[in-house]
């Protein structure tokens, strides 16, 4: 199981009602401590009463997480495949880098240039285009 999965899960089985309520026991109880102890006792006793007055947003936030990591989940296949393809294309726009520069700067060679790059670009890259789209 994913690590976020897993913290979805954790988090979702932690009551902070209940949680609210033992920092609070735990806070009365060491009242009587030094005052450092019970400025961290009592911060730590709002903190969590902050997290429970947002439990629901916070439930709904980890909810939302579970489903998008499901979803990238399921399409892990899909999204190797295009980050492979996107390789491809980078490393051909890579090699070609020369010759798109020379097109872009130099318009008045731009018809011939342009004509036998798009024909070695159609041989070369054609076959390929044609059958990923396919």
């Amino acid at each position: 199981m994913p690590t976020a999965q897993r913290l979805v899960h954790t988090i979702d089985a932690i009551d902070t009602t209940r949680l609210a309520a033992a920092f609070d026991t735990l806070s009365d109880a060491l009242g009587a401590t030094a005052p450092q102890v019970r400025k961290t006792l009592d911060g730590l006793s709002a903190l969590s009463h902050t997290i429970s007055s947002r439990d629901e947003a916070i439930r709904q936030l980890f909810a939302k997480a579970h489903s998008v990591t499901g979803v990238v989940a399921s399409r892990d296949a899909e999204i190797v495949q295009l980050i492979v393809a996107s390789n491809k294309v980078l490393d051909v726009l890579h090699r070609r880098k020369d010759e798109i520069h020379d097109l872009l700067v130099a318009p008045e060679t731009c018809p011939t240039s342009s004509a036998a790059w798009c024909g070695t670009t159609s041989r070369s890259c054609g076959p390929r285009w044609r059958s990923s789209t396919r």
